[in-house]
């Protein structure tokens, strides 16, 4: 076994690791019932779920960064150059807590993977994130709260009982207005510096968010106004709050509906709406604050018997709640949303099978553990509170990203997935084309290769919006280093234009998202004396890539 952050495998072995790999084009089938489960012969290889599970791994050191030249013996092939931005990962970066595994991936403490393609060089770092649990408990050096997922401190309900909820800043990161935004569901979002990643501190965006806000881990960007939406709880009950920000963080609007169950994963947004999915479960909030029910597993219900589309007017601010199929269990990450001609609203999205909480992922066998998952499209009248499922692909699959802009109607869609039904690891990437109701699958040709969640890179100059690029990092659990992968939109089935390896090894992540924006090396070394003399200090940066070892410093809103 390599150790984390040993050098990569020699450049022929590298190369030869990194061909077309395995491609696969199906017609979709509209009329599959969610959920069948086809017999199919996997082409995926003799794998199993041991190589996925050493993908899941702490990071070693708290940060790294370095520069690889476009044309350097780490690049195999060429680095498009219309391909301009950065990809962020925001991710659990550590999932073992001083010293003890940590039950569930999602309660892992967050880290920032920024890599940037700039003309001449690939900028690549890692920071985790400090917030203000991650760096009590390393004071400390000793585990001081419960993990929302079920990362709970040993000794039964007296040991966790008032003991907080930790704050993990891991699942969502955005970059807008000059600030890279760390979401969770349990607090307010983190403000990263999207060039060095150092932690700015907790942020409640010129004071539009609440203290008591519990965030969805996602934002929709319309027109250049990022939205964001938060969870609270009121005497009567949940309700969700959309709010609208300019690129300065002034507030354009917001408007709130209740909601029935706290498990709302992501959002979307049309020119008319905005769109929230909420599961037919139910939160007994007090319970989980206090510790008796010690973390989402043992505090959720089922509430109702099918789960709703709720579409929210985002002039009025009036809302409609329609039921879905009964097909329909648990939406997951939403791909985009937009308004038809005809005033429907149609809805891209995983569907899964059943509830996931990301727990025992390095031990349980992940055919039986993980739900099935599939990309549905939902259309919903409005006016008569119905809606209609068609399934656009019945392979395994997750995290989608659509070739549009939010809001705006798309012609592809790109998920992490296999090129088979049955639950496996998923390694590879789907392209979706809902109009030519087919799908087209790249998979990395070596079993031991493992795609991450994709992101869409539009071509810079390109007057087409599908034209772009898709960026997925790789990690081989035979050698246990990670790679860059680059497809071009326009040539999917070629397979990658360009591998890029990575000094160090990636651990699985959950959504990446793209920025315009670049950075080079020069840029993360850069601050001023504003931000020196602004710090607190309980958000010490230990070394490294950051000018004068420079500590964090609080967020200016």
């Amino acid at each position: 076994m390599l150790e984390r952050g040993c050098s990569f495998v020699s450049q022929a072995s590298w190369c030869s690791r990194h061909s077309a790999g395995v491609r696969h084009v199906h017609e979709a089938r509209p009329g599959v019932p969610v959920y069948s489960r086809p017999n199919s012969t996997s082409s995926l290889g003799d794998d199993t779920s041991e190589g996925y599970k050493k993908g899941f791994f702490s990071v070693k050191g708290d940060e790294s960064s370095y520069e690889i030249a476009t044309d350097s013996e780490d690049v195999h092939g060429r680095v498009p150059e219309d391909l301009s931005g950065t990809l962020f990962r925001v991710m659990p970066g550590k999932i073992d807590s001083q010293g003890d595994m940590l039950k569930s991936y999602y309660d892992g403490d967050g880290m920032v993977l920024g890599i940037s393609f700039g003309e001449d060089a690939v900028f690549v770092r890692h920071r985790c994130i400090r917030t203000k649990a991650y760096d009590r408990e390393k004071k400390r050096k000793k585990r001081l709260y419960r993990g929302l997922y079920g990362s709970v401190l040993s000794g039964g309900n007296l040991a966790n009982f008032a003991v907080k909820i930790k704050q993990a800043a891991n699942r969502f990161g955005v970059n807008y207005g000059g600030r890279l935004l760390a979401l969770n569901d349990w607090g307010l979002p983190y403000s990263v510096d999207p060039a060095s990643l150092l932690t700015r501190g907790n942020t409640n965006l010129r004071t539009e968010l609440d203290d008591g806000d519990k965030m969805i881990p996602s934002s929709r960007i319309y027109k250049d106004n990022i939205i964001l939406a938060s969870k609270s709880f009121t005497p009567f009950g949940m309700s969700v709050r959309f709010t609208e920000f300019k690129e300065d963080y002034r507030l354009v609007g917001s408007q709130s509906t209740a909601l029935s169950s706290f498990l709302t994963q992501d959002f979307a947004v049309t020119e008319k709406y905005f769109v929230i999915v909420q599961p037919a479960l139910s939160l007994d909030l007090n319970s989980l604050v206090l510790g008796s029910k010690k973390c989402y597993q043992e505090a959720l219900s089922p509430k109702g018997k099918t789960s709703q589309i709720v579409v929210v007017d985002r002039k009025s601010g009036a809302s409609k709640k329609i039921d879905l199929q009964d097909t329909i269990s648990v939406i997951g990450r939403i791909a985009n949303a937009y308004d038809e001609a005809d005033g429907n609203v149609t809805i891209d999205a995983i569907n899964h099978e059943r509830v996931f909480f990301g727990d025992g992922i390095k031990s349980a066998d992940y055919a039986n553990h993980v739900p099935r998952s599939q990309l549905v499209r939902v259309r919903v009248d409005v006016e008569a509170k119905t809606s209609d499922v068609t399934v656009l692909s019945d392979y395994h699959c997750d995290y989608p990203v659509a070739d549009s802009s939010d809001g705006l109607m798309h012609e592809h869609i790109y998920a992490l997935s296999n090129n088979e039904a049955r639950v496996s690891p998923l390694r590879g990437i789907m392209k979706t084309s809902p109009k030519a109701k087919a799908n087209e699958v790249w998979v990395p040709e070596r079993p031991s290769q493992y795609c991450s969640a994709p992101v869409f890179a539009p071509k810079e100059g390109s007057s087409d919006s599908t034209a772009g690029y898709i960026v997925t990092v790789v990690f081989d659990s035979e050698t246990e280093q990670s790679s860059v992968a680059i497809l071009d939109s326009e040539a999917f089935t070629d397979g990658p234009v360009c591998w890029i390896k990575l000094r160090s090894p990636v651990p699985h992540g959950i959504c990446s998202s793209w920025s315009s924006s670049v950075y080079s090396i020069k840029d993360s070394k850069k601050t001023n004396s504003f931000e020196i003399f602004k710090d607190k200090g309980w958000n010490t940066v230990d070394s490294g890539f950051s000018m004068m070892g420079m500590q964090g410093f609080e967020d200016e809103f």
